[in-house]
């Protein structure tokens, strides 16, 4: 586990603007598959004729396989540099956004999902390469966290697309909003900036194996359980809770469009997050424990099926639900710097079961119960992650 003695001195790298925009296309891309299917669900289901349970399995199919192939890709970043992984995650993209546009029934878009996952293993790692290697230490929380807006951006675009794209030319047009940010990508691949240094690149190469010394395996244990358990929650609520709402009686277009002022929300949520990381002390592990505790208070109003309480649960769950698990990614990866793209990897399994089992889990109550008992559950893993982050956030004390 490294020490602050172990950190690589500052970049050379004056401005972090580049880097953090080039990292944070790197994440809309990998990320747009997953977050703006729940937004466009009632529409492709009505057009491709599956069930919420079917939709549930599309999401896990998803994360299964990023929770597969996560700690694999993550340590090829590390050894390829950022450019090569930068490319190889938006043509697989790519290839599964044509996939899901084309798709003329279900099982099509179960081969989508796997491709997209595919793109996503080196998208998410490549973009927390960028930040650790290419922004200043003193400024990577906050580049972190304005990084990490880019799946709240796309599920707002998501929810704007129903109302804007969706219902008037239908939901395969909607997945164009996100080809600005596989264009950026690649312009900044191919045209911006140095290739890392081959010493750079050697450290990287050498640093795995110190991933579980010096009490750094029960420090990857614990950041893994509480983030699977947050991304359980993450799931079920932007995978469901446009369909909770429309459940309870609110518009389609209106439960769109709250989505994505939530989302809005979580945006600010997220980059004042990554500001106060640079700057905090020991008052931070409480901010991380109040974010989870509004997270699942959030999801137990989503529980209730009563609109005005809904909206409330829908902005708890999406702004405090969606930013504590990234800044505990971030405090993991800053322990082992190294290896970035390793770390991520690692930490990204936890991510990618919680988001597998959380879709399948919630549709399947859903399909078989009814949405409240679906929410409860939400709730229970919340309760869980409360538990471990309080136990892990002592022993770091």
């Amino acid at each position: 586990m490294t020490t602050a003695a172990d950190r690589p001195a500052d970049p050379p790298l004056g401005r972090a603007a580049a880097p953090t925009l080039l990292a944070f296309l790197l994440l809309s891309v990998g990320a747009f598959v997953p977050n703006t299917l729940g937004a466009l669900a009632v529409l492709m289901q009505a057009d491709l004729d599956f069930d919420d349970a079917q939709l549930g399995l599309l999401l896990t199919a998803f994360w299964a396989c990023t929770s597969v192939l996560g700690g694999l890709v993550g340590s090829v970043t590390d050894r390829t540099g950022w450019r090569v992984a930068a490319v190889v995650g938006c043509v697989l993209t790519t290839a599964a956004l044509v996939t899901t546009a084309s798709a003329p029934g279900y099982a099509v878009l179960v081969v989508a999902m796997v491709v997209a996952a595919a793109g996503f293993t080196f998208s998410s790692p490549t973009s927390n390469l960028v930040v650790v290697q290419l922004v200043a230490l003193r400024r990577q929380s906050f580049a972190f966290g304005l990084k990490q807006t880019a799946p709240i951006v796309v599920t707002m675009a998501g929810g704007l697309s129903v109302p804007v794209i969706g219902e008037r030319y239908g939901w395969r047009w909607a997945l164009l909003v996100v080809a600005p940010a596989v264009v950026g990508s690649l312009a900044f691949a191919a045209f911006w900036g140095t290739r890392t240094p081959r010493a750079e690149r050697a450290a990287a190469s050498a640093a795995p194996a110190r991933l579980l010394a010096d009490g750094g395996g029960r420090v990857l244990l614990a950041l893994v359980v509480a983030m699977g358990l947050g991304s359980f929650g993450m799931a079920g609520a932007s995978g469901f809770a446009v369909r909770s709402l429309v459940e309870s009686g609110v518009p389609v277009a209106v439960a769109g469009a709250l989505l994505a002022a939530a989302g809005l929300g979580a945006l600010v949520v997220r980059v004042a997050g990554g500001w106060w990381l640079d700057r905090a002390d020991g008052t931070g592990d409480r901010v991380v424990l109040t974010l989870v505790l509004l997270g699942t208070a959030g999801a137990g109003l989503m529980a209730t099926m009563v609109p005005a309480l809904m909206v409330v649960g829908l902005f708890l769950c999406v702004c405090a639900g969606w930013t504590w698990p990234p800044v505990l990614m971030m405090r993991g990866i800053r322990k082992f710097v190294h290896a970035p793209g390793r770390a991520s990897g690692v930490l990204q399994i936890g991510t990618s079961v919680g988001a597998a089992t959380g879709p399948l889990a919630v549709g399947l109550l859903v399909e078989g119960v009814s949405f409240p008992v679906a929410w409860l559950v939400v709730v229970t893993s919340g309760v869980l992650a409360l538990v471990i982050v309080r136990v892990w956030c002592r022993s770091e004390a």
